[in-house]
């Protein structure tokens, strides 16, 4: 499986899962490196917690999860799947404007981040390498 390839030259992977799913879809990955897997509010392991009314409060969220967890000097990749991609992708510029160390992006089962909504493709400045 490729997980575990890349589990080789990886420091930490965070994690976004579907938008009806939970981060246990990645808790069986057999991975060398730290796995951090996010959960939305409202939803699986933070049902208590009131969701996002918008995408925004729901990257942010998210941004203060991850920020809570890593370091500046961890190298960071992150894999979205379906939803989780669009999120992921929105975490990791803003990742990387805080000048967090995001190596990869890697998104399955989503449009191409030049197809997400409002996303424009001359704007996005930035040297993510999209997996």
């Amino acid at each position: 499986m490729w997980p575990s390839k890349l589990g080789d030259i990886m420091k930490k992977i965070i994690a976004f899962p579907c938008a009806g799913g939970s981060s246990d879809m990645y808790k069986d990955w057999k991975i060398k490196k730290e796995i951090i897997r996010v959960d939305y509010k409202g939803h699986w392991h933070r049902m208590d917690e009131t969701m996002s009314n918008s995408n925004e409060e729901l990257y942010n969220d998210v941004l203060e999860l991850i920020m809570s967890r890593v370091s500046k000097e961890d190298e960071l990749i992150i894999f979205g799947h379906s939803m989780g991609g669009i999120v992921g992708w929105h975490v990791a510029n803003k990742l990387q404007k805080l000048q967090y160390k995001v190596s990869r992006v890697c998104i399955s089962s989503c449009l191409p981040p030049h197809l997400f909504p409002g996303a424009r493709v001359a704007e996005i400045k930035n040297d993510i390498e999209l997996v």
